[in-house]
């Protein structure tokens, strides 16, 4: 591996552990607690959280579809942390 590849990968490394503690950080009601994190699912590092009362994004977005817009959708998914 060269030089370069090294240091980028790094980099991403140290990036993602910065994301880890402030997601862990994160005290709010509507925020999921970080569990930890796991590396043997592929070669990137995952965030442990628990699976909220709808699944995901995508799930709980189809469970609301009768009542959500697509206007209502597309402002959940862009809302400012």
């Amino acid at each position: 591996m060269s030089r370069s590849l090294v240091i980028l990968k790094l980099r991403c490394l140290r990036r993602i552990w910065r994301e880890l503690r402030i997601c862990a950080s994160l005290d709010h009601k509507n925020i999921l607690p970080v569990y930890g994190y796991a590396h043997t699912f592929n070669p990137l590092m995952a965030i442990v959280i628990p699976r909220g009362d709808h699944g995901n994004l995508a799930m709980c977005l189809e469970h609301k579809d009768a009542i959500l817009t697509i206007i209502r959708r597309s402002r959940i998914v862009s809302l400012p942390l």
